[in-house]
């Protein structure tokens, strides 16, 4: 091979590889919640999201159609008939809907109530956490989808969340805990999380924003303006 075309051979291969390394830069670096919301609940995340790659995985397409049919089995069977029912006889309308043992069921708290603007959920569960899926390999993001569908059949089966199932599957796992199944339920509901913070309770109920939860204290997850 001569000097020249090894020359040529070279460019182009720094070309590729610049082209390559262009492409990769129009993603996100890390991918917002909302975004990891709407991929762990079978929708598209935004285009330039770090998890836009991810969705072409036969793996998450897989999951996406399984949700899609979950949900409009649930649609057809209870949540029509549940906002039906609340048109009727829910009228009178309030800006707090307070559900005591909820788990994540964000599900069934805007079914009922559509017009609050702020859910408090309170449950035994662990809240947990969600790593930054891409540092996650793709083996391991199918068997946590796997594990977020198995998740949600007691709710779909029986209409309500069984919580000694339920606190063993959440615990399981890179992604546990019920912030997994509250993002799925705010991204097929049509809601946009703009925010998510980590708090802890003192025993006056006082909150302080952390990182990270500390032992033995009371945790709550805020989910800020999380809307339409």
């Amino acid at each position: 091979m001569s000097v020249a075309a090894s020359r040529i051979i070279v460019a182009v291969l720094a070309t590729v590889a610049v082209m390559f390394a262009a492409a990769r830069a129009t993603y996100s670096a890390t991918a917002t919640a909302d975004d990891t919301a709407r991929f762990l609940a079978g929708l598209q995340p935004s285009p330039n999201s770090s998890l836009a790659a991810l969705t072409k995985d036969p793996a998450w397409i897989s999951h996406a159609r399984y949700f899609d049919s979950l949900f409009a089995r649930e649609e057809n069977t209870h949540l029509s008939k549940i906002r039906e029912f609340s048109q009727k006889y829910l009228t009178e309308k309030h800006g707090t809907m307070l559900y005591m043992f909820s788990g994540p069921d964000f599900l069934y708290a805007t079914s009922f109530f559509p017009s609050a603007s702020t859910y408090v959920l309170a449950g035994l569960e662990p809240v947990g956490r969600i790593p930054e899926l891409t540092s996650l390999s793709p083996l391991i993001i199918d068997g946590e989808l796997r594990n977020l569908e198995s998740s949600l059949t007691s709710l779909f089966n029986y209409s309500f969340f069984i919580t000694q199932n339920m606190k063993a599957q959440l615990r399981e796992g890179p992604i546990y805990g019920t912030l997994p199944i509250l993002y799925v339920f705010l991204a097929r509901t049509g809601k946009t999380v703009h925010e998510v913070n980590f708090v802890n309770l003192d025993q006056q109920g006082a909150t302080t924003e952390h990182g990270f939860t500390l032992p033995d204290a009371p945790q709550r997850l805020e989910v800020g303006r999380a809307r339409r």
